[in-house]
């Protein structure tokens, strides 16, 4: 279970390159539970970092991922990435959110943007596809890729927030 989560967490990070996972014992003694290692293979140091600007842009690139918790496993994956310009994204939603005079603002403090990346498997190990915001949620979609989007959360990040649920006002940022 470790390996099939370490083999996945880091693939839309931008700037983590590995992570290693320890339990602190009472004695102060750490146990290595697993590491992974994210390594930008298809090209210039940095293609990996897919950088925030107000600009469309898109990209791809190769990494592959090395887990270890006892049993070593190493996937070659193609990620994409796209953003949408800013303004565009600020119009989109000033249309679905008439009660919020500048969106753009509130997408520009919240350092929010439209970004959107897949996550390709480049061996021929089936997939389940998962959804992430940044990190893993334990949502499957059964696509044959995993799919990245800056996503409506509930606070637990179990599962996506309704936009009907109840108790929010309608005036809610959160909404």
């Amino acid at each position: 279970m470790v390996d099939k989560e370490l083999a996945v967490v880091g693939l839309f990070l931008k700037s983590i390159t590995s992570i290693e996972l320890q339990v602190v014992l009472t004695d102060n003694q750490k146990l290595l539970v697993g590491r992974v290692k994210i390594e930008d293979t298809s090209g210039p140091a940095g293609t990996r970092s897919f950088a925030r600007g107000s600009g469309a842009r898109e990209a791809t690139f190769k990494c592959r991922v090395t887990a270890s918790s006892g049993s070593l496993v190493s996937t070659t994956w193609r990620i994409y990435h796209s953003v949408l310009d800013s303004g565009i994204t600020s119009q989109i939603l000033s249309k679905r959110l008439p009660s919020h005079t500048n969106v753009g603002d509130l997408l520009k403090n919240d350092k929010l943007f439209s970004h959107v990346g897949l996550a390709f498997p480049l061996d021929a190990t089936p997939l389940k596809g998962r959804l992430f915001t940044l990190l893993p949620l334990p949502i499957y979609t059964d696509f044959p890729a995993h799919l990245h989007g800056i996503l409506a959360l509930t606070q637990d990040r179990q599962s996506l927030r309704n936009k009907e649920e109840t108790g929010m006002s309608p005036d809610s940022r959160e909404k």
